[in-house]
């Protein structure tokens, strides 16, 4: 490709599905000797950058995960390499993630149990070393197993009968949106027997829709009436 602008398509594997993304108008600049990414022209196409200490996530303006970079030293590295096409440059390679990444996608679940999968094909390219079978230390495993000092005994009863009260919550908007789009979620408790329903939400206008929605379900199955929300 001769000097001057071009397109440049991201092709990557994330969590086991092929993302692609494009982004035009890019310089291409012989004499460099990597490849640099500004982050405030992706930004102004409407993507989002979020940086962390391990990395970096680069999300549309849909919310769905287009790209990832690796944190080393200093710089953020994009998962990808440059390979020539015509009159485009596109940037492929399948990414590789350690036991750690997995572990913290699949809810904090134990090392044991994650080499299991990966032997099954549950889990798509895994690099497992051998030689340290120990994960590196989890932060939000640490705080998930600390002690808490118990809640006082409630100075109230609880209802005798199933929806007779029903406590309810939204939550406010999630820094980060989920890949189908939502942003909040919305909860039911009742108070006799504490089930939780949790409802998802793209919007706050699906409130009302979405308590009917509960409403008719738990009504019909209990033959009972919500009495206090």
């Amino acid at each position: 490709m001769a000097k001057g602008t071009g397109t440049i398509f991201i092709n990557m594997d994330i969590n086991g599905r092929e993302s692609i993304a494009r982004l035009d108008e890019v310089l291409y600049v012989p004499e460099l000797h990597g490849n640099l990414l500004s982050v405030s022209r992706l930004v102004s196409r409407g993507n989002r950058v979020i940086f962390d200490n391990s990395g970096c996530t680069i999300k549309n303006n849909d919310g769905r995960i287009v790209a990832l970079a690796l944190k080393e030293k200093s710089l953020y590295h994009l998962m990808g390499t440059v390979q020539e096409n015509n009159d485009s440059t596109y940037i492929s390679r399948t990414t590789k993630n350690d036991i750690t990444t997995w572990h913290q996608r699949l809810g904090h679940l134990g090392v044991e149990y994650i080499k299991q999968m990966a032997t099954k094909g549950m889990v798509r390219n895994l690099e497992i070393d051998d030689k340290d079978e120990k994960m590196g230390t989890c932060v939000g495993c640490i705080h998930g197993k600390h002690q808490h000092v118990p809640f006082p005994p409630s100075r109230g009863e609880r209802v005798k009968d199933i929806l007779g009260i029903i406590h309810t919550d939204i939550c406010s908007p999630m820094d980060n949106i989920s890949l189908g789009g939502v942003k909040y979620f919305f909860t039911f408790i009742d108070d006799k027997s504490r089930k939780t329903f949790v409802y998802f939400l793209r919007t706050k206008d699906e409130v009302f829709d979405k308590f009917r929605e509960f409403q008719s379900m738990v009504e019909k199955q209990t033959g009972k009436k919500i009495k206090i929300l």
